[in-house]
């Protein structure tokens, strides 16, 4: 009998320490920007026509590796989520500004 919990201890340990390994990928780590704009009830319809206009110059302008989710809450909140390769893409001048470049041309 003790050699069967020994046995199972043995196994059980064995297969949790493959998932810690496994775990530790650096190829699959995700890092985000999150932006988010609290809009006051009674401007929601005017936001979001701002949205579109930019969503409408970013597709005019074709601007490269530019992705991003949008999600909105039930208390006007929108948050927009784009990926980055690292820390250092913060300090980078934001794709607003190439935009403004490009539409100011």
């Amino acid at each position: 009998m003790r050699t069967l919990k020994i046995t199972l201890l043995m196994v059980c340990m064995l297969m949790l320490s493959t998932n810690f390994t496994q775990a530790q990928d650096q190829a699959e780590r995700k890092i985000y920007r999150v932006h988010e704009d609290q809009v006051k009830l009674s401007m929601v319809s005017e936001y979001e026509a701002i949205v579109k206009e930019l969503v409408a110059l970013v597709q005019k302008h074709k601007l490269p590796d530019l992705h991003w989710i949008t999600l909105v809450s039930s208390d006007s909140r929108y948050s927009f989520v784009s990926p980055i390769k690292n820390m250092a893409d913060l300090d980078k001048p934001s794709w607003i500004r190439e935009l403004a470049e490009k539409e100011g041309q």
